[in-house]
């Protein structure tokens, strides 16, 4: 019931004022207003007018929400101390306990105009069930706070599991990325000249790109793709003629916000599976478009048939199972990764929401 948990999603779209509250106050101030809204007609019957009614509202309903901000403070004191389970049991029985015997006796005497000191709490059939009443809602609210404490908690430690999994997936890329760049550089060292000075530069944009980037989990489209420029050239030093590579995109997509390094995955799987299957020259075909306003669609295309990955990979590769399980995991609930395979190419297309 604390701040909300850091959302991995970064986009800038708009948010309505409710979302952004703190998931204790959205509770706290809709459960009591709902209560207030609830609780009036009865108090307005039983007081004989509306008068009576908001008055007891204001006083009475008002001390009860400032003694759950009250509990609130203990509750939060101690669970951030991590009491054992015994320990916050008896601290809500009694805490409840309290706070439902001090309302009952704040209401009878409002209630009755009377001061505080000559209502008889013990004697009475009504004062009796009054207390059993005040301390049921606090006790309520009290399990309710641990509960969603307990819950948020565990969906933080989620969270945090699922990004650290996201960094491991993403880091995989780099070393691979490198290993290709060091092999096609060893190749252009025998002809030095231009193309060996241009294949350095790319590499050096593409770590200044990925350093810049390393702790964002989304990065604007067209900046993965102007650092997908390093990767084709270096690609295309190494193959040469026998491979064709051509780049479609749509500009009004270039800002929309993509998981970084995907794109890369999908490239290097269509050359490296390619080659395997596909006349020369291997065609890779990138297709970069919005189907909808709320959505961005990749594909990737190569000639050549499906290869199965039935067969573990070596240390460094990304294949698309790691490329789905980042997808899974950012974008939970969607199918993003479709694979198709017609007429002598195979497809990857990625929709994910722009």
């Amino acid at each position: 019931m604390e701040e909300a948990v850091s959302r991995i999603e970064h986009e800038r779209r708009p948010v309505n004022f409710w979302a952004r509250i703190p998931i204790f106050w959205r509770f706290q101030l809709g459960g009591w207003g709902a209560y207030v809204v609830l609780s009036f007609p009865s108090k307005v019957l039983i007081l004989g007018s509306v008068r009576a009614a908001v008055i007891t509202t204001l006083v009475r309903d008002g001390l009860a929400f400032l003694l759950t901000l009250g509990m609130r403070a203990i509750y939060r004191w101690t669970y951030e101390r991590h009491w054992p389970l015994i320990g916050n049991a008896l601290l809500i029985g009694v805490v409840s306990l309290l706070a439902g015997w001090a309302v009952a006796r704040f209401s009878l005497a409002l209630d009755h105009r009377i001061a505080l000191e000559d209502v008889a709490l013990f004697g009475e059939v009504n004062a009796l069930r009054m207390i059993y009443f005040c301390m049921s809602v606090y006790l309520g609210w009290s399990l309710l706070y641990f509960g969603i404490r307990s819950m948020q908690d565990a969906s933080e430690r989620e969270l945090q599991l699922a990004r650290a999994e996201l960094q491991l997936l993403r880091v995989q890329t780099n070393p691979h990325f490198i290993l290709n760049a060091l092999n096609a550089l060893r190749a252009e060292i025998s002809r030095p000249g231009q193309q060996l000075k241009d294949l350095v530069q790319a590499l050096a944009d593409y770590l200044r790109y990925s350093l810049d980037n390393r702790d964002r989990d989304r990065v604007p489209l067209g900046s993965e793709l102007d650092a997908m420029k390093g990767y084709l050239a270096i690609e295309k030093a190494r193959f040469r003629d026998e491979l064709e590579i051509e780049c479609e995109m749509d500009e009004s997509a270039r800002e929309a916000l993509v998981p970084g390094v995907f794109i890369l995955a999908l490239v290097d799987n269509a050359i490296k599976y390619g080659r395997k299957t596909s006349p020369l020259p291997l065609r890779v075909r990138l297709t970069v478009s919005r189907p909808e306003p709320q959505s961005v669609r990749i594909e990737v295309a190569n000639t050549g048939t499906w290869v199965d990955e039935t067969h573990p990979r070596s240390f460094g590769g990304f294949g698309l199972e790691n490329l789905r399980r980042r997808l899974a995991l950012l974008y939970p609930g969607k199918d993003c990764l479709r694979i198709l395979k017609e007429a002598g190419w195979v497809t990857v297309q990625v929709e994910i929401p722009a």
